[in-house]
């Protein structure tokens, strides 16, 4: 009664097993112990571990205190950790094994000790009761072994922390690095905001005549949905070089194509124009220089024209080149001039002076220069003031909406149809030759 006594007194967690058998899974943070025999079960309490075995433990580990000091110990761990430390890593290099022969079965038993997080003591009673051998399994829960991995959660979670803070700073640059291009990173587009006005302004800026590649188109569509998602008042689009508006769709893109390439390009090239067209917010062209072929495009997208007086001409030339305006050309182009003069223009490929322009409908205003086309667009803009922006906004879209979902139908169709088209060699022949002429003028 003695021994139980001071056995049931001791600060620590102890769980019996009394069949190795019948253990299956426990809680993980009891350390638990396998063995290879088998034992039948008894109705008696266990007795104490006896003082041999006791001395054994602690002749093992003889950087222990007796486990009657646990308080003791504990104050004498926390001040001597790192040796201890040092010594637990060497221990848990290697598996104890214990043989112990019994003679009335002439077997042995195989104990191994697996490898824990936390050090325990292992007792080991034999007590013979009808001829039967019993193993009683003390498992110590010792709290001052956690000084030991206290090092291994700090840097675990010193690693977590480290992780959120790159994450957050990648989110932080690279929201920056998108700002810079899209204000003017790339020189491709440069985006003013009118204060007085809350209008901004985009003006193409890809020298020497605003051809559309891949990438002004990109960043286009782009600088489009994001200027709108700032809950913008309008939008005038315009260009930065001083005698060309836009010259349309790079004949590079398309002359002896990488069909790769080319593929990614009439996929941006129709999203693109689906983005403009069906943009919710006012948007106004101010049209200050040329602007044949895919530049009178970006134009007739636009919910208002204003073109600056000047030799310089608009309208779509395609067949001047010897290929075909895809249908989302032609219908805008249908719709703002009407059927018959939108007819003998497309079968010419001609290209209109401003008061040409004026006359037919397919500009809604003159300027000077281009300062006044940019305030023309802004009046404009400005008009809607006084009008529901919800109820002018769905006008817009059931208005528009019919040229949009048939490109979002037939895209693919109309895609692998321009890829076919591109490359016949007659086309290809009237691309370089087209080519040679600009090189010409260049020179």
């Amino acid at each position: 009664m003695g021994n139980n006594k001071r056995t049931n007194s001791l600060p620590l967690k102890i769980l019996l097993v009394w069949d190795s058998e019948t253990l299956q899974r426990i809680d993980h943070k009891y350390l638990l112990l396998s063995s290879s025999s088998s034992s039948s079960s008894s109705s008696s309490s266990p007795p104490p571990p006896s003082s041999s075995h006791r001395y054994h433990c602690r002749h093992r580990c003889r950087h222990r205190c007796h486990h009657r000091c646990h308080h003791r110990r504990h104050r004498h761990h926390r001040r001597h950790r790192h040796r201890y430390r040092r010594r637990h890593r060497h221990r848990h290099r290697h598996r104890h094994r214990h043989h112990h022969h019994h003679h009335h079965h002439h077997h042995h038993h195989h104990h191994h000790y697996r490898r824990c997080r936390r050090r325990r003591h292992r007792y080991h009673h034999h007590h013979h009761h009808h001829h039967h051998h019993h193993h009683y399994y003390y498992f110590y829960y010792y709290y001052y072994y956690y000084y030991y991995y206290y090092y291994y959660y700090y840097y675990y979670y010193l690693s977590k922390v480290a992780l959120f803070i790159m994450l957050a700073l990648r989110r932080f640059f690279t929201k920056q690095q998108f700002i810079r291009n899209y204000a003017s990173g790339k020189k491709l587009l440069e985006i003013a905001e009118d204060k007085n006005t809350g209008i901004h302004i985009i003006s193409m800026a890809r020298s020497p005549v605003n051809s559309l590649n891949l990438e002004l188109l990109e960043e286009l569509k782009t600088s489009l949905i994001e200027v709108q998602k700032n809950n913008c008042k309008g939008i005038v689009l315009t260009s930065s070089l001083p005698t060309v508006f836009s010259a349309g769709l790079d004949i590079m893109e398309m002359y002896k194509p990488d069909i790769k390439r080319f593929t990614a390009y009439w996929r941006t090239l129709q999203d693109a124009w689906m983005t403009l067209y069906g943009l919710e917010i006012p948007i106004a062209a101010a049209i200050n220089g040329a602007s044949p072929a895919g530049g009178c495009l970006l134009a007739i997208s636009c919910e208002y024209r204003v073109f600056v007086d000047g030799k310089h001409t608009i309208g779509l030339n395609e067949t001047q080149l010897g290929i075909i305006a895809p249908q989302w050309f032609v219908d805008p182009f249908v719709n703002t001039i009407g059927y018959r003069q939108a007819e003998l223009a497309l079968l010419r490929g001609s290209l209109f002076r401003p008061n040409e322009a004026l006359n037919i409908g397919l500009v809604d205003e003159l300027a000077s220069d281009k300062a006044e086309a940019i305030q023309k667009c802004q009046k404009y803009i400005s008009s809607y003031d006084r009008i529901s922006k919800q109820a002018r906004n769905m006008t817009k879209l059931r208005l528009r909406e019919k040229l949009i979902s048939w490109l979002q139908e037939h895209r693919e169709i109309e895609l692998n149809y321009v890829k076919q088209f591109i490359q016949l060699a007659n086309v290809q022949k009237g691309l370089h030759a087209y080519i040679e002429t600009l090189k010409q003028k260049q020179n």
